[in-house]
């Protein structure tokens, strides 16, 4: 990359942070990032930022470069020679959560719900298949637990003729015995 362009997004970088004010975030009634154009715009932007900042710090990182950084650095306005490759890397990390802000499943279904009459009705309707789902399966755990305790009291109730089947098995198998 070209050390004037390199120069001049670095500049730009530094004045659009110095130049947010402190209440940079204003209350609309429908924010701008719900447009795919605009949202688009953006995401373009943290791109390109991204790329340039990897180049930079590649540069910043290549040891065959040294002796030229110094000497750029030397010469290089005040902007330039704040930022080392620590700061460059955080820069990186920030622009990568926000690029994956920006691109998730749930900024996306989020953006689709507050846009979209159809995805609503959709999601509406699924969440109410679910909840229907649910009442079905409380309803046949309830049946399970009253056939569990049915089954339970027939196999208690039984207990004391199996005992008696049981006995009188072995005093037939005595007689039995006892003949042969």
């Amino acid at each position: 990359m070209c050390l004037k362009k390199t120069v001049h997004k670095i500049m730009e970088l530094h004045s659009l942070q110095n130049n947010l004010p402190a209440d940079s975030v204003a209350i609309h009634d429908r924010s701008p990032l719900l447009e795919t154009e605009y949202r688009n715009k953006i995401l373009d932007d943290l791109f390109e930022v991204k790329a340039f900042l990897n180049q930079w710090l590649i540069e910043l990182r290549n040891e065959n470069t040294t002796s030229l950084q110094h000497q750029v650095q030397a010469v290089a306005p005040l902007v330039l020679q704040q930022y080392s490759s620590d700061i460059i890397q955080t820069m990186l990390s920030d622009i990568s959560s926000a690029i994956s802000l920006l691109t998730n499943m749930k900024t996306r279904d989020m953006i689709m719900i507050l846009k979209s009459k159809r995805f609503l009705d959709r999601l509406v309707n699924t969440m109410e298949e679910k909840n229907h789902q649910e009442a079905k399966l409380k309803d046949g755990l309830k049946e399970l637990s009253c056939r569990h305790m049915e089954l339970q009291n027939s196999m208690s109730s039984s207990w004391p003729k199996q005992e008696a089947a049981v006995a009188k098995t072995r005093e037939l198998k005595k007689v039995c015995e006892s003949t042969l």
